[in-house]
């Protein structure tokens, strides 16, 4: 089986029939459809996929000559599928021999073009196994295929998926769990540890290399008299039997190393590797994030304006982001060093065998060598919690999932809101994912509700909640996300955000109208659809994963519809505007101000007055945790239209601001008047390639 780039278009055809009796059969029987041809479209075939480490390699929304890319397959076959995804039909070419693609489906939908699956190949991300079937419907071949996202390296999908791996681990803490139960579970890879373990087995296994157990293998073969080195009875017999005859039938003795306990080894340094390297991912996503975090702070470190208080805790909390970078910067140097050691013996000739499940055998449990590893490698294993292997098994699905990034989003979700006090209230996260999923065989309609620690605050998070529009004769919407906040608990105050997840490149040109497109039909029709319900909708924004153009907008639309509308990238460790979007929710829609935006604590403000005012303008936060935020009113909010807005809180913190922050020293923009404290105005359009705004459908 080979896997390629293919383009499809559609071309005019001639009108062919089908008889009623075909029509019939095909309805019976569905998988009959997938080998009829399809002879009006035209394929262009393109060069083979990318293989490594024997899986193919592609990227989504791929172009040539300004066409997006499918993926084709190349097998003598009846039958091609993806496992475990029968909703992908592949049809076969009429023009190209044992060519198969996948036939779209595309209908219109409330004026919008929706299509029943995401195409293979084009935007459609993860991990698929590509299956094809004879005639008999017995599996014939096999490829494996990973699909990562244009706006990311293949580098930072493992990493995604390492993440995705780590927070199912830290999110299934009990919620009542204790402080120390926590702490185990949330705590650091135990370096030091895993350092002294990784010494002792390097030192076990260079004493194996050196002299290694050996087993005796016996073959018959064919040797001339003189060759023999060791008569026996049967060989006495077998050759007076065939006197005469050059050769003889003797038995030769052997020695060979590839015993079960080094392939056993090989398994278990497979496995350690593979820790090692998901850890060093983990930690090197983290750099990243701090060394963002750090630059964003420095910038703040001038600001004259503030009272010394700040200034002091806006340079403490830069220190501290300095020392966690430089900390993390080390452990990912030192876990480096490690995987090296581990990767060293994965080539030494000894153990380049295939790998075996581990069991306990007389080798070793006797010899001290061998005993020794078995040892080392049961330590290490123990250093890190691991899951059941239930969860084992729902956690390896859900990283080759093709919904890879919103399962990881949905993920980073939570950890943000546990970020800021906010908790499950009877079982952990994972729990709660694992449950929906057994019953339902989906991550789809879950929904987690969260309590803050120190207040009665509750939020619901809602995966792809299906919503029935009554006033649309029951249509239905199902955004990826909604989160619900209700202060106190209170369901009266309660406020609905709705968010989106996309893949789109949207800062490439090319993709200007799709991001307006999709601001349509993922942010302005959930709005008025959901308002029309008499849903409290207060924000519909957009959550891709283009960082490498850091393209985004927190407040599209103008006035009065402040923050209504929002678009963001996040990726592995560049996450930043996800904390961003949950204090915007926080603060500015629920008017939590007290929440700290780091821990979660809850912090008296500092009010500021001026002369002859008993309403203060302005409160400081300074937490324990040292962030620093400030609540405070436009300079010129008295000329604000309409005159709703002139009170409109106006907040700024020392990283992560969702209005927009003047380049140097620490001053926002108003998001009404869009004016600095010094009068500047500043009103970016919705990307770089979109100045004017004007043609935009809100």
């Amino acid at each position: 089986m080979k896997l390629f780039e293919i383009q499809v278009r559609r071309v005019k055809s001639k009108v062919e029939t089908t008889s009623s009796l075909d029509q019939l059969f095909q309805s019976l029987n569905p998988a009959a459809n997938q080998v009829t041809t399809a002879p009006v479209r035209q394929i262009k075939v393109g060069p083979e996929l990318q293989k490594k480490n024997g899986v193919y390699q592609s990227i989504e929304y791929t172009r040539r000559e300004k066409r997006f890319i499918q993926i084709g397959v190349e097998i003598e076959a009846s039958r091609i599928a993806i496992k475990d995804m029968p909703e992908i039909q592949f049809v076969q070419s009429s023009t190209l021999k044992n060519v198969w693609y996948e036939l779209s489906n595309i209908w219109y939908e409330d004026g919008y073009a929706t299509s029943q699956s995401a195409r293979f190949g084009m935007n459609a991300c993860g991990r698929f196994i590509v299956e094809a079937y004879d005639e008999d419907d017995i599996m014939i071949a096999q490829e494996v295929i990973v699909i990562y996202p244009q706006t990311m390296s293949f580098e930072q999908y493992e990493i995604m998926q390492a993440e995705v791996r780590e927070l199912f681990r830290v999110l299934d803490t009990r919620p009542g769990a204790s402080d120390n139960e926590r702490e185990v579970l949330e705590s650091l890879f135990p370096l030091e540890r895993i350092e002294q373990y990784i010494y002792d087995l390097q030192l076990a296994l260079d004493e194996i290399i050196d002299a290694p157990m050996e087993a005796l293998n016996v073959e018959k073969t064919l040797l001339s008299p003189e060759q023999i080195k060791r008569w026996t009875s049967r060989t006495l017999i077998e050759h007076e039997r065939k006197k005469g005859q050059p050769k003889v039938q003797a038995e030769v003795t052997s020695r060979h190393t590839n015993i079960p306990e080094h392939q056993m080894i090989r398994l278990m340094l497979e496995t350690i590797s593979e820790l090692l390297h998901q850890a060093e991912m983990i930690e090197r996503s983290k750099v990243t994030s701090l060394e963002n975090e750090e630059q964003t702070r420095r910038s703040k470190l001038g600001s004259s304006r503030e009272e010394s208080g700040v200034i002091e805790a806006l340079r403490r909390k830069y220190t501290k982001t300095q020392n966690d970078r430089e900390f993390f910067k080390k452990r990912t140097m030192r876990l480096r060093k490690l995987l090296d050691v581990v990767d060293s013996f994965l080539v030494t000739p000894l153990f380049e065998v295939e790998a075996l499940d581990i069991e306990e055998t007389h080798l070793s449990v006797h010899d001290t060598r061998y005993n020794e590893v078995f040892e080392l490698y049961e330590a290490i294993q123990s250093l890190t919690p691991q899951l059941n292997p239930q969860k084992q098994a729902f956690v390896q699905q859900m990283t080759n999932s093709p919904l890879l990034f919103e399962v990881w989003t949905l993920l980073q979700l939570c950890q943000e809101l546990k970020k800021i006090r906010f908790r499950t209230v009877n079982q952990s996260v994972t729990d709660l994912l694992l449950s929906h999923h057994e019953r339902y065989a989906t991550l789809s309609g879950v929904r987690l509700h969260f309590t803050h620690a120190d207040t009665t605050d509750q939020i619901w998070l809602a995966y792809e909640h299906e919503v029935f529009l009554q006033h649309q004769f029951n249509e239905k919407r199902k955004p990826d996300f909604l989160l619900s906040y209700a202060v106190e608990g209170d369901m009266n105050r309660r406020n609905i955000h709705v968010l989106d997840a996309k893949y789109k490149p949207y800062g490439a040109a090319s993709f200007t109208e799709s991001l307006k497109a999709d601001l349509d039909k993922s942010a302005r029709r959930y709005m008025a659809d959901f308002l029309g319900e008499g849903m409290p909708v207060r924000s519909a924004s957009l959550v891709h994963s283009d960082i490498s153009s850091d393209i985004h907008h927190w407040n599209i639309t103008p006035a009065p519809e402040i923050y209504a509308y929002s678009h963001f990238p996040i990726a592995p460790g560049q996450n930043e505007h996800l904390n961003t979007y949950i204090k915007r929710i926080v603060h500015h829609h629920n008017h939590r101000h007290e929440i700290c935006p780091s821990c979660g604590s809850v912090t008296e403000g500092i009010p500021k007055y001026n002369v002859n005012s008993e309403e203060p303008y302005k409160w400081t936060y300074i937490c324990t945790c040292d962030e620093v935020w400030v609540n405070n009113r436009c300079r010129y909010g008295w000329r604000h239209e309409p005159s709703t807005l002139r009170d409109v809180r106006l907040i700024k913190y020392a990283t992560g601001n969702y209005n927009w922050q003047v380049d140097q020293g620490w001053d926002v923009h108003c998001p009404v008047c869009h004016k600095n404290y010094h009068g500047l105005i500043r009103n970016p359009g919705l990307t770089p390639n979109i100045l004017n705004d004007e043609d935009l459908p809100f």
